[in-house]
């Protein structure tokens, strides 16, 4: 099955408690890391993040609630990107 990654942006941003709560985000080779304002908010719906079609893993580590995509990781930063607009300034 074809990953829609418009629909894991906005599972993703609405489990880690949404755009309000991400102070800064970015992705590296195969993660997407995020600082939050609230790691409890992120960190209670971790089970439900790590079921979502196209996420590996979730690490908390180093000060950053990481969401290990993979490969495809460029893939959904853009689809979250493209949905939340906001957050490009919010980009590292």
């Amino acid at each position: 099955m074809e990953k829609n990654y418009y629909e894991l942006a906005r599972q993703i941003i609405t489990l880690v408690g949404g755009e309000d709560n991400i102070e800064t985000f970015y992705s590296c080779v195969t993660r997407l890391r995020f600082t939050l304002l609230d790691y409890n908010q992120a960190i209670k719906n971790q089970d439900k993040i790590e079921e979502l079609q196209g996420v590996m893993s979730v690490v908390v580590a180093n000060g950053k609630f990481q969401i290990v995509i993979g490969r495809d990781v460029a893939l959904a930063f853009e689809a979250i990107l493209l949905e939340y607009p906001n957050l490009r300034k919010k980009t590292v």
